[in-house]
């Protein structure tokens, strides 16, 4: 004999025996994997925070490297140039920064870009330029080969601390024929 299940009882049924194939179903996460994500997560955003200050330490670094690599060969062209152009022959220094083309210890205060300035309070770099020129009796009119100036250029920063105390420094030398003054 076949008794009809009303259609109420044919839902449950189907329900019932469709959770028993596939087991219990879901419709989100559990507390506890919500936990462990935000766990992971805040780990991994900490993490990223903690490494921004060294980042940006290194980022202002090369900055200030490049900003005196630039000051510096600034220097180094104008006492090139200004060796060999007119006005060394006429004010014996250089055309731009008014170095003395003569040996010697030249202090410097300037900004980033390189403009010289009076003091350190107002400056970004402190230069300190040191000429060598060769001895007066080694170039001769019948010498082919001019004599060679050398220049020591050591830019520190920031400009107001002392040279020792410096937390950055940059130094290149640099070589230049001078005319015959």
């Amino acid at each position: 004999m076949n008794i009809p299940i009303p259609s109420r009882d044919r839902q449950k049924a189907a329900y019932s025996l469709k959770r028993a194939i596939s087991g219990p179903h879901h419709a989100g996460f559990s507390l506890a994997e919500v936990v462990a994500a935000l766990g992971i997560a805040t780990f991994a955003l900490m993490t990223i925070v903690g490494l921004l200050p060294t980042s940006i330490n290194t980022t202002r670094d090369a900055v200030q490297c490049t900003e005196a690599a630039q000051v510096a060969s600034a220097i180094a062209c104008d006492l090139r140039s200004s060796a060999q152009g007119a006005s060394a022959a006429t004010t014996g220094t250089s055309a731009i920064y008014r170095i003395p083309l003569q040996s010697g210890t030249y202090p410097l205060f300037l900004d980033n870009v390189g403009n010289t300035t009076a003091d350190a309070t107002s400056a970004r770099f402190r230069a300190q330029i040191v000429i060598a020129l060769p001895p007066a009796t080694t170039f001769t009119a019948s010498s082919t080969i001019a004599p060679v100036s050398y220049a020591a250029i050591l830019l520190t920063w920031p400009a107001a601390a002392p040279v020792a105390n410096a937390s950055g420094h940059l130094e290149i030398a640099s070589s230049f024929t001078p005319s015959r003054l």
